[in-house]
């Protein structure tokens, strides 16, 4: 399921307000329960397979962790997203 409406803005704002304290940059990865997909901060749309209510847990982590763990596609972070079905 594609996050729409104020699914796609919780997603959006949480990344932004990351990316403006310097937590991460602008194309952070974002992995959703393992899986990573690629957002860029000035696209317009969000196409995540998650949507704000499946959410169990959200972290950050920095760029040089990122790196270590997901290679060059981790330099600008990443937003680690697990959802209640994978929280138990």
């Amino acid at each position: 399921m594609e996050g729409k409406g104020a699914d796609k803005v919780v997603l959006i704002e949480y990344i932004g307000a990351k990316v403006e304290q310097g937590e991460l940059g602008f194309r952070p990865l974002v992995v959703i329960d393992g899986t990573p997909y690629r957002h860029d901060v000035e696209m317009k749309e969000v196409r995540l397979p998650v949507v704000a209510n499946e959410i169990g847990k959200i972290e950050t982590i920095g760029s040089d962790v990122a790196t270590k763990v997901y290679g060059e596609a981790g330099k600008d972070g990443a937003v680690l997203i697990t959802t209640k079905e994978f929280c138990n």
